[in-house]
């Protein structure tokens, strides 16, 4: 055993014979079992331990727990989303104990009493039990159906409401039985708040990633499109690298919409897997998802969010446009190092104009042929900016390029789609008119 678990058992045990024994009450039980966590989990518990006069729970120990169960609870945000979670309390008739603030974050604070009776026996039975160092799902879901929490928790695992889970959040909770203090983190981090800031949309009452997501959402509405949001994560890639993949939008018929405001190496990686049908989970996993294994997947990045913007921003309500977006990427040309390409390759500088062209290839489906200024072949895009690039192409889209920087053994080409003025749209995304 190791020798930190070895000490955070040992810890416990003594702490609760202490108790036991008489030695110690139950506020004190709890202090000392949330150190022994602390000292285990530091990291889980950093904020705890960071801002100790903001997360405190003394006051649960002033009822009985053999008449009265108390639930003390503070939910952390970063202070930029203030607004909305006001505005989502609010609607859901949540108040707060008190609110307060330090540096860059707001701690909400909840007391709420409960009766005993309202607990069935197989709870109650656990709450002192010594042996319970962990609460269980149904637990923890009967204690919030028991408060007003009940309207901004999910109904499944331990966090929020799908609507603001997107909103980075951490949770400490406690009840006044003596256990440790509980935390729940839903991708929160402490510093300065960076990436992309979730979107909360009145209108739709649900936070996205983005305001592209939001927009698309109305889209979908607009549509009568059924959607699910983030319904699920996939497992996709080999057996020995397998990645979690989580889209956007499933629709009922098991399609998935993916919305890429902008592309990295991660998400290429794991949309090439998907559209690759590369599902060679590792065997435990073996029906882990299987329902969406034939699932065809969408991809709405800035290409064609621009012809959707174009096209429905004057026609739904409450879409939010965005300005200056300009529909440039950079992709990789691939296989310059062949003996009849080489010299073409050669002759190529920074800011060379090249071209791109499909090709019939009976073993890429995606094939795109990239040609300079000639028509000599100078290579193919890679494999997985191909599997993007194929399908915008089949549909009309035109694209040109051009030399951003040459390595050893590819070219990093900057690529921008040029007929804008076009409408291009999946047909299930179209206006019903069309």
């Amino acid at each position: 055993m190791d020798s930190k678990v070895k000490q955070w058992y040992e810890s416990r045990e003594q702490i609760c014979n202490d108790f036991e024994e008489s030695k110690i009450n139950f506020e004190e039980k709890a202090r000392r079992l949330t150190e022994a966590e602390c000292n285990y989990r530091d990291i889980a518990f950093s904020m705890y331990l960071s801002y100790p006069n903001l997360i405190n729970f003394t006051n649960l120990y002033n009822y009985d727990i053999s008449m009265t169960l108390t639930l003390n609870m503070v939910i952390i945000f970063h202070s930029v989303y203030e607004s909305t979670i006001e505005y989502v309390l609010d609607l859901e008739h949540i108040e707060y104990l008190n609110k307060l603030k330090q540096d860059e974050y707001i701690f909400y604070h909840f007391f709420y009493c409960i009766d005993n009776a309202r607990f069935p026996k197989k709870f109650s039975l656990g709450i002192m039990d010594r042996s319970q160092w962990t609460v269980s799902e149904s637990f923890f879901r009967h204690l919030i159906n028991q408060t007003p929490l009940i309207n901004i928790f999910g109904t499944v695992n331990y966090g929020l409401k799908k609507n603001i889970e997107q909103i980075p959040n951490k949770i400490y909770w406690a009840i006044n039985n003596g256990h440790a203090v509980r935390q729940i983190n839903n991708h929160f981090t402490e510093g300065s708040f960076k990436g992309v800031k979730p979107h909360f949309s009145v209108d739709l009452n649900f936070a996205f990633r983005s305001i592209w997501e939001a927009n698309i959402a109305r889209l979908l509405n607009y549509l009568g499109l059924e959607w699910e949001y983030e319904k699920t994560h996939l497992i996709i890639g080999s057996e020995e690298k397998p990645m979690i993949y989580n889209p956007d939008f499933f629709l009922k018929d098991n399609s998935i919409i993916e919305i890429k405001g902008f592309w990295n190496n991660d998400s290429l990686k794991k949309v090439y897997a998907f559209k690759s049908k590369q599902f060679a989970y590792p065997s435990h996993l073996k029906n882990y998802n299987e329902q969406f294994v034939n699932s065809n997947l969408y991809i709405i990045d800035h290409d064609m969010y621009i012809s959707i913007d174009r096209i429905y921003s004057k026609l739904i309500e409450n879409w939010e446009s965005l300005e200056n977006v300009r529909p440039i990427s950079d992709v990789f040309l691939v296989g310059i190092n062949r003996p009849e390409r080489i010299d073409y390759t050669k002759a190529l500088t920074e800011k060379s104009k090249v071209y791109f062209e499909r090709e019939n290839n009976k073993f890429d489906q995606n094939a795109i042929k990239v040609l300079d200024e000639k028509d000599n072949m100078l290579g193919y895009l890679s494999k997985e900016w191909a599997c993007i690039y194929a399908e915008k192409m089949d549909l009309g889209m035109k694209y040109k390029a051009k030399v951003k920087k040459i390595e050893s053994t590819f070219i990093r080409l900057e690529v921008e789609r040029i007929n804008l003025d076009e409408p291009i749209l999946y047909d299930f995304l179209k206006p019903p008119s069309q």
